[in-house]
C-alpha cells in the first residue's frame, strides 16, 4: 500500500488503530517480478485475507483529509506485492535472481 500524508500525526493514529484491528492471516508468495530499471518485488496469491485487509485499510485512510492513496492501491485495482528492493544496481538485480526462489514461501501474519 502506498499512502501520502502531509500531517504525520493523523496517519500515525490511524495506523495504530489498524494495528489493533487487523486480524491474523496467511499469505503465500509465489512469484518474483521486476519493474525496470531496478525494482524487485514478490507477489502473493490474492486471497480473502488480503482483500479484507485492503478494504479495512482503505476505509480507515480514505477519511483523513490530507492523506492521498494512489488509485493503484485501492480495492479492486490493487496488485498485491511486496517491494524487496528499489533502485538496485544491475549487479544487485543479477545477484537477487542468482540466489533464486525455488518454491513458494508461506507467511503467517501474526
Amino acid at each position: 500500500m502506498s499512502v501520502e500524508a502531509r500531517e504525520e500525526e493523523n496517519l500515525t493514529e490511524v495506523m495504530e488503530q489498524l494495528e489493533r484491528s487487523l486480524t491474523k492471516g496467511q499469505i503465500q508468495l509465489v512469484s518474483v517480478g521486476v519493474l525496470l530499471p531496478y525494482v524487485l518485488y514478490v507477489t502473493p496469491v490474492l486471497n480473502l485475507y488480503l482483500e479484507d485487509m485492503i478494504e479495512q485499510v482503505h476505509d480507515m485512510v480514505k477519511n483523513i483529509p490530507e492523506v492521498r492513496m494512489s488509485r493503484y492501491y485501492q480495492p479492486m485495482q490493487w496488485l498485491p506485492h511486496i517491494t524487496l528492493g528499489k533502485k538496485l544496481s544491475k549487479e544487485q538485480m543479477q545477484e537477487a535472481f542468482r540466489s533464486g526462489w525455488r518454491r513458494p514461501i508461506h507467511i503467517r501474519i501474526l
